[in-house]
């Protein structure tokens, strides 16, 4: 059992990894670089096992891969969201992230809460209580499970990704209707790319408290 580093609202690929940070591929560099500046000591802290509980529409911005990959790299279990972004579900799934979505959780639980996560049942475990999140496909648990899209290709080939298709009859390309269903959340992120990442974003208290903006 891990514990659990709450997060807020919107939280960027920007704030999970700065550009400036986002020139490299290895894997050590960018955990270490994960969350660098939106929360310093994240990377040090994190021990196996760990779990990000965040709010709505998490891994908004930029389409960068590197932002999934600098999580796991981190060390952390899986990421647990009221909501995720399309384009960094489907990252998440491709490099193996484990993720579930679920709107229960987050107001539930606070900052180091001991917290363990089933990525293929969905379940999710704090403080004595069980909460049932959406269960990922059975095609994005085969990719997850083999550690990535490209280990799963390199161990099985295509076949596996046809055969889970065939047996769960929902297609690699499909995400749950919630995704990014948060009403304003953006298909198209120009728009956050434009503004720096704010730290009302990793902002850990409870959602109805946060001033309202504009």
């Amino acid at each position: 059992m891990g514990r659990v580093f709450k997060l807020g609202d919107g939280v960027s690929t920007d704030a999970i990894i700065p550009g400036r940070y986002n020139v490299t591929t290895d894997l050590a560099a960018l955990g270490k670089a994960c969350l660098i500046e939106a929360r310093p000591d994240f990377a040090t802290a994190v021990q196996p096992g760990d779990v990000i509980v965040a709010g709505r529409n998490f891994g908004c911005g930029s389409s960068r891969e590197h932002a999934p990959l600098a999580i796991r790299a981190a060390g952390i279990k899986a990421v647990v969201a009221s909501s995720f972004a399309r384009i960094f579900y489907r990252n998440a799934v491709n490099v193996g992230l484990p993720i579930v979505q679920c709107e229960a959780v987050y107001d539930a639980v606070a900052e180091g809460d001991p917290i363990d996560v089933d990525v293929k049942s969905g379940t999710i475990d704090s403080a004595g209580r069980r909460f049932q999140g959406e269960q990922p496909s059975a095609v994005a648990l085969t990719i997850m499970q083999a550690g990535s899209l490209v280990d799963l290709i390199k161990t099985s080939g295509w076949r596996a990704i046809e055969e889970s298709e065939r047996q769960s009859g929902r297609s690699l390309r499909a995400m749950p209707e919630s995704v990014s269903s948060v009403k304003g959340a953006p298909d198209s992120l120009d728009g956050e790319r434009n503004s720096a990442p704010r730290k009302a974003a990793i902002r850990t208290e409870p959602r109805s408290s946060r001033p309202k903006e504009g």
